[in-house]
């Protein structure tokens, strides 16, 4: 989806991943197709914590839910190194950040944050009633988006990223 008529290649790139095989296939879609030639990318994978919201009881010393922080954070950074590399993305920056929100709200905020004039987002595939029930991340950061969006179909069995010929 492009939100203006082009005015040049692009400069940034954010590729959200969940470290799933859907964001693998969005950023390899991306590699494939060629629209980021020579542009910076940033690789996000926003964690979540949840044992932070139930540590906010006062009965527990902060330097207890820093630590809990701290490792969690280590953790999703690691999980977003292997990420990269199994991408082939070895070149990215990494970003990682806390989810405090709805994904696709922390997608969007980073987006303007690093000013990414083109964010990637891999897509499940739903449709009909699992797409209505299940919501999409995807098509939350298509409706709110103030910059081009790539959204990347799954691949379907058999079948390799675009212009992968079998």
């Amino acid at each position: 989806m492009a939100n203006a008529p082009p005015v040049g290649g692009y400069r940034r790139a954010l590729i959200a991943t969940d470290l799933s095989e859907t964001s693998t296939a969005a950023a390899k879609g991306l590699l494939e197709l060629g629209v980021c030639g020579g542009c910076s990318l940033v690789l996000l994978h926003a964690f979540e914590a949840p044992a932070l919201d139930l540590a906010a009881n006062p009965a527990i010393p902060s330097v207890a839910r820093q630590t809990y922080l701290e490792e969690a954070r280590a953790a999703a950074l690691n999980d977003l190194r292997a990420f990269a590399m199994s991408a082939g993305l070895d070149g990215a920056e990494l970003s990682v950040l806390r989810r405090h929100g709805s994904a696709a709200g922390e997608i969007l905020s980073l987006a303007d944050e690093e000013r990414a004039d083109l964010v990637v987002v891999g897509t499940r595939g739903r449709s009909g009633a699992a797409k209505v029930f299940l919501g999409s991340v995807a098509e939350a950061v298509l409706r709110g988006a103030g910059t081009d969006i790539l959204a990347v179909p799954p691949f379907s069995r058999g079948s390799g990223p675009p212009g992968d010929v079998a």
